[in-house]
């Protein structure tokens, strides 16, 4: 690990957990703001910063204190407008199942440690008309449905996620895991339902390694991992291994671990710790636009791995490659086109139709578009995705 990944690092354990951490004098700290902000994690790097009584900027420690204190504010905002909710769904018998940061944040020793985007709720498809009412009536707008969610937000109070199911259908090896996802709920309260602490920790990690392979996965999500377990000493550790094995993430997990360990308590380094370790400070919050982009392609393309093709056959390949990417980008998948234009939802037959209006809309509204596309499509090459393939072999994954 380099000095900034290290005083970062050292600054998170500080503000999870009130020690005064040994920080260096040398430390950029317009980058480590700068790594706060794309990770979502400013008001652990502040408190950290408090705790571990750094000579900071005046100015930059500023940014940090105004950041931490709208984190406040807004965590606040997102757990009034839960309580509401879940009051509500306990009153008309409506099921649901907190998940992720929305339960999370009970484990860190402030909730505002833990910033929340977005609240994860997993609800019944069939009593979602009822919930609309609801929602509708507490001022959220209804903002779209994919494959495993319906969107709703209230602007400046909460963006809320209701999953019609754990893991998107598109991840058919984790959804073919969580397909009947209710059969994992236990009941809470009269309408509540909650996971035991071995499955909401594998769903956790679940989620993890699914963003980590779809392109990648922050400090945020990985610091989750380690405060739920280190919170929960007597998880069950066969079950862990039984069910991470069912999968195919116990290598994964195993190689996480180690790195979690590195970070937190010191445990001896390794080249593959130092690899994850770059890859997820590399990452931002949920990945980088280019390293979805190829994730995406290492989905679809299929060509034969062999050492010996030459440089006409490996052009070929490439342009093969780059070929139905394009195709795909202009006759964007039903899903997507039913999320931009809702009508399709109701008039499926017409799709054709609104592929056209949607190249006149780009040629029109954003030609920019276009050309962002062309620079995404440089990236989308064979040896990209075998690269990308190799550095998934090397931790764990497929």
């Amino acid at each position: 690990m380099n000095e900034m990944q290290i005083g970062t690092l050292a600054l998170i354990k500080s503000g999870l957990y009130g020690s005064e951490e040994k920080i260096s004098p040398n430390l950029n700290w317009q980058q480590i703001y700068k790594i706060g902000q794309r990770h979502q994690i400013i008001p652990l790097l502040y408190y950290g910063i408090v705790n571990s009584k750094a000579n900071v900027p005046i100015d930059i420690k500023n940014n940090f204190y105004h950041a931490t204190v709208s984190a406040v504010l807004t965590d606040q905002n997102q757990q009034s407008a839960l309580k509401q909710i879940f009051n509500a769904f306990e009153e008309n018998n409506i099921s649901y199942l907190p998940l992720k940061g929305t339960v999370l944040k009970q484990f860190y020793a402030k909730p505002e440690l833990r910033t929340m985007g977005d609240s994860d709720i997993l609800i019944k498809a069939e009593e979602y008309n009822k919930i609309k009412d609801i929602l509708k009536n507490f001022g959220f707008i209804e903002i779209t449905e994919s494959n495993h969610e319906f969107v709703w937000n209230k602007p400046n109070v909460l963006y809320l996620e209701l999953h019609k199911k754990l893991i998107p259908s598109y991840n058919k090896d984790y959804y073919e895991y969580y397909k009947n996802e209710w059969a994992f709920a236990k009941p809470a309260k009269k309408s509540r339902f909650t996971l035991t602490d071995e499955d909401f920790f594998i769903y956790l990690f679940t989620h993890f390694s699914k963003h980590y392979r779809d392109g990648g996965i922050g400090l945020k999500h990985a610091i989750d991992l380690y405060v739920f377990y280190k919170a929960k000493p007597d998880l069950n550790k066969n079950y862990l291994k039984n069910e991470l094995n069912k999968l195919n993430l116990f290598t994964f997990f195993k190689n996480v671990s180690d790195m979690l360990f590195c970070w937190f308590e010191n445990k001896p380094l390794s080249e593959l710790t130092d690899f994850l370790t770059d890859k997820i400070f590399k990452s931002g919050a949920y990945g980088t636009k280019s390293a979805h982009i190829v994730a995406t392609e290492a989905k679809n393309a299929k060509f034969k791995n062999n050492k010996n093709n030459n440089d006409n056959k490996n052009k070929k390949s490439n342009k093969s490659i780059k070929f139905f990417k394009l195709l795909r980008v202009i006759f964007l998948p039903y899903g997507n086109m039913a999320q931009k234009y809702t009508i399709l939802k109701k008039i499926p037959v017409l799709l054709p139709f609104m592929w056209i209006v949607r190249w006149v809309q780009t040629l029109i509204l954003h030609p920019q578009n276009i050309k962002k596309q062309k620079n995404m499509l440089k990236i989308v090459t064979e040896e990209n995705i075998k690269q990308y393939r190799k550095e998934l072999e090397y931790v764990g994954l497929k």
